[in-house]
């Protein structure tokens, strides 16, 4: 999970064409991790504790490029912000996070 790239208030009233312009970018640094099975920004009608309006969820098809990926850009500038990433296992997104697609 990236937290912090978009403000949760102005990721609520974003165009989604806007949010996707950015989940775009931010992929493209991404990708050189591994292969990204998935990825999404959550949007303001689907926010909620732990899944914030503006977070982006990453899903790579292997544990280990997920775990580079989290080595390599947690606290790393992009976009002029500095990146916070959360490790989460596949059980707790499944558990808790999957219905925000």
């Amino acid at each position: 999970k990236v937290s912090s790239m978009i403000e949760q208030e102005k990721a609520k009233f974003m165009p989604a064409q806007e949010l996707e312009d950015m989940l775009d970018d931010l992929m493209s640094e991404f990708v050189k991790y591994g292969s990204i099975v998935d990825a999404f920004i959550v949007r303001g009608d689907k926010s909620t504790v732990g899944a914030e309006a503006g977070c982006v969820f990453i899903m790579f098809g292997e544990k280990e490029q997920a775990e580079k990926a989290h080595k390599e850009m947690n606290g790393k500038k992009f976009d002029k912000k500095d990146l916070k990433l959360v490790f989460i296992n596949e059980d707790t997104f499944n558990k808790h996070f999957v219905f925000l697609r």
